[in-house]
C-alpha cells in the first residue's frame, strides 16, 4: 500500500539528466524518513504529522483515516515516508508506504 500526495502546480518539470524536479524555476529537496515513529520524539512527530495533514488538505476533500494520516505512532513505526520541501523548508508533498516483514 502506498499513499502519494503532491500539490502540483502548472509548469512542473524534471530536469534532463538530473534528480532535481522544478516547479517553474523553484527546485525542491527530498527527505527520506525510515520508520519515523521510532526515530522522532513525540513533539517532533506531532509537528511532522501536522505538516503532512496540511499537504493532504490541499489535495483531498476529506482526509481518510489511513497510514500516516491517522497520526498514530504505531502507524509511523511501520512506514517509510519521502517528503518534498521547497527552498524555504515547507513541505509541499509526501509519499508514504508500509514496510512489510518478509520471512526468510
Amino acid at each position: 500500500m502506498c499513499l502519494f500526495l503532491f500539490k502540483m502546480s502548472a509548469g512542473a518539470t524534471k530536469q534532463a539528466g538530473g534528480s532535481m524536479i522544478r516547479f517553474g524555476s523553484q527546485p525542491f529537496s527530498v527527505e527520506l524518513h525510515h520508520r519515523p515513529g521510532f526515530s522522532m520524539g513525540a513533539s517532533e512527530l506531532q509537528r511532522f504529522h501536522a505538516e503532512i495533514l496540511a499537504v493532504a488538505k490541499t489535495c483531498l476533500d476529506e482526509i481518510p483515516f489511513y497510514q500516516c494520516l491517522t497520526g498514530e505512532v504505531q502507524q509511523y513505526q511501520r512506514l517509510i515516508i519521502s517528503v518534498a520541501r521547497d527552498r524555504q523548508g515547507r513541505m509541499i508533498g509526501f509519499c508514504s508506504a508500509y514496510l512489510l516483514e518478509v520471512a526468510g
